[in-house]
């Protein structure tokens, strides 16, 4: 397998130094451990074998002795005990060695990762539509938005979803038909989107008006997207029916009710 050369790759360097730089201004300035990080750090330790109990004791005394914020005692008082309103299981499984490595804090490690390696494949999504200076401007841009680094190099789920969703698009048959093997990606990264973040909805609407697209203005490929938004489909179908079985995840109302005590009128 040939290395990427010529103007492709120093556009792909450019673009990744500039991502590098953001992650490392950003460590170095903010600190990178949100509220919603405690429920992805409680989600690890219970997958390293820890009761919820003593998980939790370990997220607040890591919040408390870093003065991150002052810890929210009250989200691990509702029952069930579920992972916000839709299981994002899958940054605590992947942060598993990560943070028995390096303690809590590891929980950045993986959003890190997966920072850089969206970037690349939106700058290698850009290409296909547009030219490598054109695209490498872009990728640039991005990364120099201070919010864009820190939302998705903190201890959340952003650059995953991130990182899935430009995946998605760049399997599509934009040059190329459709594959068996294009078809099975597809089907896994929009299952793998399920388990990252609440955006299920926006996944199945964009495959969606990508295939509308495909059929108004590709006509002589139908097959081929028809395949490519098949495979999609079935795996956010399947993403969402494994979501409800692994959390029972709560709807908007009865996770209010949870966190304020109230209940519905009678």
């Amino acid at each position: 397998m040939r290395l990427p050369s010529g103007p492709f790759a120093w556009g792909a360097l450019v673009v990744l130094a500039a991502t590098v730089t953001a992650m490392i201004w950003t460590y170095a300035k903010t600190h990178q451990i949100f509220p919603d990080s405690q429920w992805y750090l409680i989600y690890t330790y219970r997958y390293m074998g820890y009761d919820n109990a003593h998980g939790e004791q370990i997220v607040m005394d890591y919040i408390r002795e870093n003065a991150t914020f002052k810890p929210y005692d009250y989200l691990w008082a509702s029952q069930p005990f579920t992972l916000s309103y839709r299981p994002r299981v899958l940054l605590p499984l992947l942060s598993v060695p990560w943070v028995a490595l390096f303690g809590p804090g590891g929980i950045v490690v993986v959003p890190g990762i997966a920072f850089v390696v969206a970037m690349y494949l939106i700058y290698r999504f850009a290409t296909v539509h547009a030219s490598v200076p054109a695209s490498m401007a872009a990728g640039v841009l991005a990364v120099a938005s201070p919010l864009i680094a820190k939302w998705c190099v903190g201890g959340l789920t952003d650059s995953l979803a991130l990182l899935l969703h430009t995946a998605t698009l760049l399997l599509l048959p934009w040059r190329k038909p459709a594959t068996k093997w294009t078809v099975a990606g597809l089907a896994l990264v929009t299952f793998l989107v399920g388990t990252a973040r609440v955006i299920t909805p926006y996944t199945v609407a964009t495959v969606a008006a990508v295939w509308l697209w495909a059929m108004l203005c590709d006509r002589g490929r139908w097959r081929s997207w028809t395949a490519a938004a098949a495979g999609a489909a079935a795996g956010v179908v399947a993403g969402a029916i494994w979501s409800k079985v692994i959390s029972e995840p709560l709807s908007s109302t009865d996770h209010f009710y949870s966190m304020t005590g109230a209940g519905p009128a009678r």
